[in-house]
């Protein structure tokens, strides 16, 4: 009795133990399958392959010998991925026919098109919306999960296949149901699911509306009218598709997982059956049973374990798929440049298809490791004594990985510091740039300023040299006839002189040959006295002739000289030219003055 007791409360003690244990790892286990499956890692992984199918579709763009701007613009205007071919194709297919002929198809016809997003990730994000609802619209018995986990293994070609094969797992209570790919591919196959007609029925029903409510869905977002269009066809394509694989498969529906995983308190009430009494005697078989009881209960929790660390590997497995997947698109598209160019050798393109073909291998690799991963869920339970090693092996990977992640986010620190100074570095540069454009300006309207003064002085120097110019040749000209009249006043003056004396010789020879013959006639008949009055009278007449003229009488006195020499006449000739002299003693007339004889009153 003491023994059976003693067992009783050592098993009590286990079971006990072996629950906290199998609590902890499952809440452990479930916050990290929660961090794995979670929707918005899907969608971040989705959005990565939706974003690099559509690089591509640009490169592809670029390479039909368009610019990167047009390829870009063209994508964002037209570059839907919805049609009759792959999703890629899709885009280069709309893509060019916008930049051939800047049209879109809207409502039967075509318009000019219009950009409707402002880049690659909110069209990526978008489209990813739109091909999600149209899936759930047209599949109401999957969830929104299920959908994203099909277009990530399916690698978007869910899209054009219509239907698609799956798995149903519900053996996890605590995360709901996941979906799983047989073969790790998506196929053209009816769905499976449980035993429901109803569910069925409503499918069908659901799969002849799929049209109305996708124009319903639609509205919810502003798409262009050919975008709305293109979705709209899909979606009936699809709804036909998926009722002539409806009406082909008449046979009832497999049965995949429909026994539901035992739970720890169904463990427990079976437990309890074959519990040992605690009044009666202990009986040996019973102990052994309810030993072997609480060990198959170990090896389920641990086989669910299992089970959960296989799930975490296929997602990884898929991850690493997908980013393999990238890697090869990247070096497709490195191909496809190396092929437009023309100098390249073939040994680059040699070496270039040589990794293309190693990045495959690598591919095959991975998916075969996933089988292996899936195969080894089936042999978990002979292998439980080797899992608790592993696990404690990923406790420590994830310690690590904690580790990283701290390291990472303390550069991440460093990273967002140095970006801050550089910024304040940059904005102070522009400062200074700002204030140098501004120094520059003032420069430039001063010496905008400075031109325009110094071409107005220019201006008024050269008014200045041509009046001064002006002023020279009149001067010259002034100066050349004043020498002009200078000259003829002397010639003129000699002349008048040379007359004179001639005149005054003439007028001698002719006093002494009057004075001869009066002198001859009047010594016997006039008196003397006579003759000396006569003599006077004749002299005074001869000196008031004008020196010019010799014909009128000088009347024009010249001041400050004195003299009287010319008549009116002749000192109105001789006043037109500057600063004329007079012609007794060449001095400068300043006034003058017209003489009046007593005679002529």
């Amino acid at each position: 009795m003491a023994g059976g007791s003693r067992n009783r409360t050592k098993s009590k003690g286990k079971r006990k133990q072996n629950s906290k244990q199998t609590n902890n790892v499952q809440s452990h286990h479930n916050s990290k399958s929660d961090g794995l499956t979670d929707e918005e890692k899907l969608e971040k992984q989705l959005l990565t392959s939706l974003g690099g199918m559509y690089d591509e579709a640009c490169s592809w763009v670029v390479s039909h010998g368009y610019e990167h701007d047009e390829a870009l613009k063209a994508i964002l205007t037209n570059g839907h991925a919805f049609g009759n071919s792959d999703v890629v194709t899709n885009i280069v297919h709309n893509s060019l026919f916008y930049l051939r002929t800047g049209m879109v198809f809207d409502n039967g016809t075509y318009r000019q098109g219009h950009q409707v997003f402002d880049d690659l990730p909110m069209l990526a994000k978008t489209s990813l919306s739109v091909i999600v609802n149209m899936i759930c619209q047209a599949r109401p018995d999957l969830t929104k999960l299920q959908v994203m986990w099909c277009l990530l293994r399916s690698k978007f070609e869910f899209i054009s296949a219509g239907s698609v094969h799956l798995e149903l797992d519900t053996n996890e209570s605590g995360r709901g149901s996941s979906v799983k790919d047989s073969g790790g591919d998506c196929k053209r196959e009816p769905l499976s699911f449980d035993k429901n007609e109803s569910g069925k029925g409503s499918l069908l029903k659901d799969s002849c509306g799929d049209c109305e409510r996708e124009s319903k869905s639609m509205e919810r977002f502003d798409f262009t009218p050919s975008l709305a269009y293109q979705l709209e066809m899909n979606v009936a394509e699809y709804a036909a598709a998926y009722r002539a694989d409806m009406k082909v498969s008449q046979e009832p529906l497999p049965q995949t997982l429909d026994n539901p995983r035992p739970t720890t308190s169904d463990d427990g009430f079976e437990l309890d059956e074959y519990s040992i009494p605690g009044d009666g005697p202990v009986d040996p078989k019973t102990a052994t049973i309810s030993c072997l009881i609480e060990e198959i209960k170990e090896l389920k929790l641990e086989v669910m374990e299992q089970k959960e660390w296989a799930n975490r590997k296929v997602i990884q497995a898929t991850e690493t798929l997908t980013s393999n997947l990238r890697e090869i698109k990247l070096l497709r598209m490195e191909r496809v440049k190396s092929q437009l160019a023309k100098d390249r050798k073939l040994e680059k393109e040699a070496k270039t298809m040589k990794l293309i073909m190693d990045m495959e291998d690598e591919l095959r690799k991975t998916t075969c490791e996933a089988d292996h991963v899936d195969a080894q869920t089936k042999v978990l339970e002979t292998e439980h004594a080797q899992m608790s090693a592993e696990i404690q092996a990923f406790k420590l990977s994830a310690s690590e990985s904690d580790r990283l992640c701290l390291e990472a986010e303390k550069k991440e620190r460093k990273i967002l510091k140095k970006i801050t100074a550089l910024e304040k570095h940059n904005k102070k540069l522009r400062e200074e740039i700002a204030e140098e454009e501004n120094e520059s300006l003032q420069s430039q309207q001063q010496l905008t300023y400075l031109k325009k003064a110094q071409e107005d002085i220019e201006v008024r120097w050269r008014q200045e040299l041509q009046a001064k110019d002006l002023n020279i040749t009149q001067m010259q000209y002034e100066l050349r006839l004043k020498e002009g009249d200078e000259i003829q006043f002397k010639r003129k003056q000699e002349a008048i002189c040379k007359k004179m004396e001639v005149e005054c010789q003439l007028y001698e020879d002719d006093v002494q040959r009057v004075e001869q013959d009066l002198s001859l006639e009047a010594v016997g008949h006039l008196p003397a006295d006579l003759i000396s009055e006569l003599e006077p009278e004749r002299s005074q007449t001869y000196s008031r002739l004008c020196l010019i003229c010799m014909e009128k009488e000088a009347s024009v006195v010249f001041l400050p000289c004195a003299h009287q020499a010319l008549c009116a006449r002749c000192n109105q000739n001789q006043c037109r030219n500057v600063g004329y002299r007079c012609s007794c003693c060449q001095t400068l007339i300043s006034q003058t003055i017209k003489a009046i004889y007593i005679d002529d009153v």
